[in-house]
């Protein structure tokens, strides 16, 4: 079993493998046919979002008698343990937080990186607002808003640690998904052929100057030294002098 809790304190359970949408089986909440359903993060009732949550002390800003919330669109490939699997682009490993093993997906695809509802209620991660609605659009044409985020999340990966922003999502089997944003913050490369990442640096540019050496005059003695060193090598066969 898999609980969900909300910024409320509630807690709703759902199998596992069932449908986060109808509770059946056999299916995933993207694929499911049935409408629907919006539950409120913050008071788990149907028919609105926590932005528009009556409840919510924050609420929305009324403008003329209507509601006005600022909107940004994210994109991410899979929600789903099992969909990942399906993309050959997508890199699954362990990452930890607060010393705690977690399943993280490498999403280039994903434009900023998340974290399961599930796993906040675990974690007692603190949650902060968005000043924004982010919809979350997916390849199979569906979305997902949320509203929610946990700023700095100590994340550490082989050992290396990271602050991340990691905004909530009804994610399943999956905990973190790291997105483009820290990929390319943290100059990660992912090796797709052996499902492995390269953590990289900034190159620096090395630049090259050239070599100045200072003129050296010998003196006299060590003028005569040198000729008769040069004679004696020129009758020994050794050199041979030539005439340009």
């Amino acid at each position: 079993m898999t609980s969900q809790t909300s910024r409320g304190g509630n807690v709703s359970s759902v199998p596992r493998n069932n449908c986060y949408n109808c509770g059946k089986p056999g299916h995933t909440a993207l694929e499911c046919r049935m409408p629907r359903v919006i539950t409120c993060f913050s008071c788990q009732e149907n028919a609105h979002k926590a932005n528009e949550c009556p409840k919510n002390k924050k609420g929305t800003t009324e403008v003329g008698g209507s509601t006005s919330e600022p909107r940004a669109t994210g994109r991410v490939f899979a929600l789903s343990g099992a969909k990942a699997t399906q993309f050959e682009d997508l890199i699954q490993g362990m990452c930890f937080i607060n010393g705690t093993p977690l399943i993280v997906l490498y999403d280039s695809g994903a434009t900023h990186s998340f974290i399961s509802h599930a796993c906040v209620s675990k974690l007692k991660l603190p949650v902060s607002s968005l000043s924004f609605e982010l919809i979350v659009e997916t390849p199979t044409g569906g979305s997902v808003s949320t509203s929610y985020v946990c700023l700095k999340c100590p994340l550490s990966i082989d050992g290396i640690n990271f602050m991340v922003d990691l905004i909530c999502l009804p994610l399943s089997q999956l905990d973190v998904i790291l997105g483009m944003d820290w990929l390319s913050s943290n100059h990660v490369l992912l090796n797709c052929a052996d499902k492995s990442i390269v953590f990289g640096k900034p190159i620096e540019k090395v630049r090259t100057r050239s070599i100045s050496i200072a003129p050296y005059r010998m003196s006299p003695v060590e003028l005569v030294e040198h000729k008769k060193q040069i004679e004696d090598l020129l009758e020994k066969g050794f050199v041979r002098l030539r005439r340009t």
